[in-house]
């Protein structure tokens, strides 16, 4: 269990809630949702801390993320009690929260145009309707070409996003802090969970992620799909770093397997 402090979360939080607020979000990855969720949500109202929004990712190996938000009105000793008696809970394998205040200057971010729909999870939920619907248009009309079109689509929205951090005067030194943001963009947006970062060798990496949206809104196709999110990762690494990488997925949940890693290496 751990506390992770992360800029763009607070600036996430902005579009979401009322500005000024401070917000906690808990993902416990949990064996059995329905034990678990009715302990997790005791322990949070002893401790003072009433949810606001509760939701869910896809199981994956017996593991399902619960993805918890409510407003911090006690001190954040109350969400550090909470978080440990979480832990200790039997059907608990693992929790990380994260606590920010909403930044009252906060602005619309062009890098994600539907959180205006509602919060972040049913943004990407609408997100996610529309886009397996184009997604379908383009691979049924180009094939191998529209999967190159999307591929280019996503590597847009990564530099688009490398920009807006530059902007903002985020500063990376390696790969792993660009996964790291990268991480914490997927699971805020309710994207898809990233489980694993691995490093390989100097400049090669596995990136490991459980219910990657792109892959869950595709059909079984028996190859991996994730064109989008391949190049998100290689344009926000290129965006990032000011290097070329080359992104490939080696497993996808619509290729039958249980997760989506993907192979990134420095050109």
């Amino acid at each position: 269990m751990h506390r992770v402090k992360d800029i763009y979360a607070r600036e996430v939080f902005g579009y979401v809630y009322a500005p000024g607020k401070t917000f906690v979000e808990l993902i416990v990855l949990v064996t059995d949702l329905s034990r678990a969720l009715p302990k997790v949500i005791e322990k949070l109202c002893e401790n003072g801390i009433e949810a606001e929004e509760i939701g869910t990712g896809v199981a994956v190996k017996g593991f399902r993320p619960l993805f918890i938000i409510a407003e911090l009105v006690e001190s954040f000793e109350s969400v550090e009690k909470a978080a440990d008696e979480i832990d200790s809970l039997p059907e608990v394998i693992k929790v990380e929260y994260y606590v920010k205040r909403a930044d009252p200057e906060v602005r619309f971010s062009r890098a994600f145009p539907l959180v205006y729909h509602g919060t972040l999870r049913r943004a990407v939920l609408f997100d996610a309707e529309h886009f397996s619907k184009g997604m379908a248009v383009i691979k049924e009309r180009w094939g191998d070409e529209g999967k190159a079109l999307l591929f280019l689509l996503g590597r847009t929205w990564g530099l688009t996003l490398a920009e807006l951090d530059a902007a903002k005067r985020v500063k990376f030194f390696s790969e792993v802090d660009v996964l790291k943001r990268f991480s914490a963009i997927w699971m805020f947006t309710g994207r898809g969970y990233v489980f694993k970062i691995e490093e390989i060798e100097p400049r090669e990496y596995y990136i490991e992620i459980l219910d990657n949206f792109e892959a869950i809104c595709c059909r079984k196709e028996g190859e991996p799909s994730c064109h989008w999110t391949r190049g998100y990762l290689a344009g926000y690494l290129e965006g990032g770093l000011k290097s070329r990488y080359r992104v490939e997925e080696v497993e996808c949940l619509s290729a039958g397997d249980d997760k989506c890693i993907f192979h990134i290496v420095k050109e």
